[in-house]
């Protein structure tokens, strides 16, 4: 949700932009020490020192909010998405192997994006938001 004005707030209260990882594999993974960003030029190291808040269990679901405040903990992404249109990129450990990218358009306010049935081939945007949980 790059416009998030009303919809879901983080743990200080803010409705900043935020993104959803889904682990449709059948085992937890610690995405610590993986890179995310907006930018595929400069992938930002999500910190591997909290793996009680980066593991994502089998079938779970992590939200990272792109705030540009990567001193409110290891979730909070030093980038801010454009409403007007932009891409979200994941690498793996490594920080060339690219997991997964998606470029979306222009975003309206408190709708998200996602895949549907989670971690399928097929985006939707959805009046309701559901982070943290399926896509419905």
């Amino acid at each position: 949700m790059a416009s998030n004005d009303t919809r879901y707030a983080d743990e200080n209260g803010d409705y900043d932009d935020w993104v959803e990882i889904y682990n449709g594999g059948p085992t937890a993974v610690d995405i610590g020490g993986y890179y995310l960003s907006d930018d595929h030029e400069i992938p930002l190291q999500i910190p591997a020192s909290t793996p009680e808040l980066t593991t994502v269990d089998a079938g779970g679901f992590i939200v990272f909010w792109f705030d540009d405040t990567p001193d409110q903990g290891p979730l909070h992404i030093e980038y801010k998405l454009g409403a007007t249109g932009d891409a979200i990129y994941l690498y793996d450990s490594d920080g060339a192997t690219e997991l997964d990218t998606h470029i979306f358009s222009s975003q309206t306010t408190d709708i998200s994006e996602g895949r549907t049935p989670d971690g399928g081939d097929n985006w939707e945007f959805f009046d309701s938001p559901t982070p943290g949980q399926p896509n419905i």
